[in-house]
């Protein structure tokens, strides 16, 4: 994406948008929403602009700056749209993590509605890059998710018991933000997804029974170890987790079931956190 095309924003432009209260006006402002996903499914970011918007939802390009004043205006509204529409289907599914019976169902059943979510809503992975991409828009994308990263830690806390406020919020962070990585590079190896895939929910069992093997061995915050930041944390995970499941592809698929998960190495959490 080109960024000098992207004008400055703050997080709360998305809150000064003419939203239409009319039907007719409504289905306008629809129609113009629904163009712009076609062009970035079709072209990515970096086709749209306002002019092929208005000539994909059939208006003329005043209407379209009736709305939205530039194409990042598009961008702020379709992230927040899909991320309501994640979060409609996602919560209930964060909420079970207290108390499921099964943690490995549970995975398997959140990554496996995450990918759903996904493979509905192809647009997805291309608004993720244009969020990336821009510094005003990173910050934005960090308020949307913080309220459904606090509720999902306060149901980590409920599952583990003794886990810090602190720990949990890292352990939020680190099992949405890595989930959505693993998607988005799976999308980008071809004929390799399945396999990156699966190596991908294996890395993220493998974490989910480290915090709890090291939640009833060591209770102590795992940020307070080292005084690692919040944020270099969930990157250091990131990275332990793709590079290991990037290896997989490498080694083949002929070996990435038994054989790959016995030579599996611990989750980095546990490098950081021992009985004291």
């Amino acid at each position: 994406m080109n960024t000098s095309e992207v004008t400055k924003v703050s997080p709360d432009r998305r809150g000064q948008l003419k939203r239409p209260s009319q039907a007719r006006s409504i289905a306008t402002f629809t129609s113009i929403l629904d163009a712009s996903t076609d062009i970035i499914v079709e072209r990515g970011v970096q086709g749209l602009n306002t002019n092929v918007v208005a000539e994909r939802a059939g208006v003329n390009i005043g209407t379209v700056y009736h709305y939205f004043p530039d194409k990042t205006a598009i961008l702020v509204e379709l992230f927040r749209i899909d991320q309501q529409r994640r979060m409609t289907h996602l919560l209930e599914k964060l909420r079970e993590v207290s108390d499921a019976p099964d943690l490995d169902q549970w995975a398997d059943d959140i990554f496996g509605l995450t990918i759903q979510l996904r493979n509905d809503h192809p647009a997805t992975a291309q608004l993720r890059r244009a969020f990336r991409a821009v510094p005003e828009l990173v910050e934005l994308d960090r308020k949307e998710t913080d309220e459904y990263l606090e509720f999902f830690a306060s149901r980590l806390q409920v599952r583990f018991t003794g886990v810090s406020k602190d720990r949990a919020r890292a352990a939020a962070r680190i099992l949405i933000e890595v989930t959505a990585t693993i998607l988005d590079i799976s999308e980008e190896t071809g004929g390799n997804a399945e396999v990156f895939l699966a190596e991908g929910l294996t890395a993220l069992k493998s974490y989910i029974h480290t915090l709890e093997r090291s939640c009833q061995e060591c209770p102590r915050s795992l940020l307070g170890i080292g005084g690692i930041p919040d944020t270099l944390f969930v990157d250091a995970v990131r990275c332990d987790l793709l590079v290991r499941s990037s290896d997989s592809l490498v080694e083949g698929a002929d070996h990435h079931n038994d054989q790959h998960d016995e030579q599996r190495n611990p989750a980095v959490v546990e490098q950081h956190c021992s009985p004291a």
